[in-house]
């Protein structure tokens, strides 16, 4: 395990390394959260922190800490997260109870009702498709 070594003779908020990190260049281990944001912002405004140390320091690129400032410096406002995911597709009650007795009458796993329903009635079994 390489450990990352950062010189701090000549800052004086030690505050600004929030822990020790192990270095390695896997980028998509940790998730970037609000709070993440706003300490990037706020360690960018203040100028002590390169994009590259502060990419580091978070565990993403510097693209994304480019970006993120970018997005600041335009609205004057820290960015916020998006709902992540596809939205849930809402069933209505004939398609619940059409679920509910096809594993009624097959009790399997979800997968094999999918299959039967999409014989069945191709409207109701298409939750996967990406159009």
């Amino acid at each position: 395990m390489n450990l990352l070594y950062i010189n701090i003779s000549n800052i004086n908020d030690i505050s600004l390394f929030p822990k020790l990190l192990t270095h390695n260049n896997t980028y998509h281990s940790l998730i970037l959260t609000d709070i993440k944001i706003k300490w990037i912002i706020v360690q960018k405004s203040r100028g002590r922190l390169s994009m590259s140390q502060i990419a580091l320091l978070q565990r993403v690129s510097e693209s994304r800490v480019r970006q993120l400032w970018s997005e600041y410096r335009k609205t004057r406002r820290v960015p916020t997260l998006k709902k992540a995911g596809r939205p849930r597709r809402v069933l209505t009650e004939s398609e619940e109870r059409e679920i509910i007795s096809v594993y009624m009458k097959y009790p399997t796993n979800e997968v094999a009702v999918e299959c039967i329903l999409k014989k069945r009635d191709k409207s109701l079994a298409q939750p996967f498709t990406p159009y």
